[in-house]
């Protein structure tokens, strides 16, 4: 993750990466670490940004459907029918790539962002809190958690927004048929995968990721 960001930087992407010393050495306390980090990084930028995204680098919140909208779109038609959401909760679905293709894949190892080739996913969405991941308004809250929200403004509240409409998608690499579990089709992903091969700003970041580091 390193390379790919120093490789963007170098294309002009703006990226600003904070070292971040952890105060809690014990496995058992990392949480208390995360909890450090997102709400220094929330009070660091609340003068600056009317919003605010907590998730991990390995998830990606799409609108779901056919269309191609972006999240600032998404954020404002929720934000019409929600005017006085503090922050929304994007339910987490783990997406992977079945085996054919993880096969396939394995053959062509030059292959830029086959990440978003991943069309495997589990049926259901995870219950609100479970790795949910939120994007808040900046201004609306006091604290937040990991996977939640910890405390909203007087008279504001936390939305969870329907799976139906928006997606927290954490793709994984390792097939999630190896997991008994109800599996379902989703080409979600696919989408970006193919705006990411013909948008001309990514080109030359697929050509550099696919050279040597």
């Amino acid at each position: 993750m390193a390379k790919v960001i120093k490789k963007a930087q170098r294309l002009g992407v703006s990226i600003d990466v904070l070292p971040w010393n952890c105060q809690y050495k014990r496995y058992h306390l990392h949480a208390q670490n995360q909890y450090m980090a997102i709400n220094a990084c929330l009070y660091w930028h609340k003068p600056y940004f009317e919003y605010s995204a907590f998730i991990d680098i390995d998830e990606y919140i799409s609108y779901r459907g056919t269309a191609l909208k972006t999240l600032p779109v998404v954020l404002e038609e929720l934000e019409q029918e929600h005017p006085d959401a503090a922050a929304y909760l994007f339910r987490h679905m783990t997406l992977s790539r079945p085996e054919k293709v993880t096969d396939a894949i394995a053959k062509n190892r030059s292959l830029p962002f086959e990440i978003f080739l991943a069309t495997e996913r589990q049926e259901e969405a995870n219950s609100v809190g479970a790795r949910s991941k939120t994007i808040c308004r900046s201004d609306r809250i006091v604290t937040s958690t990991i996977h939640t929200i910890g405390e909203p403004l007087a008279s504001y509240r936390q939305v969870t927004v329907p799976p139906n409409y928006a997606g927290l998608f954490h793709v994984r690499k390792m097939p999630l048929s190896t997991h008994p579990q109800n599996l379902t089709t989703d080409l979600e992903m696919m989408k970006y995968y193919e705006l990411i091969e013909s948008h001309p700003f990514c080109l030359p970041l697929l050509q550099t990721l696919a050279g040597p580091s």
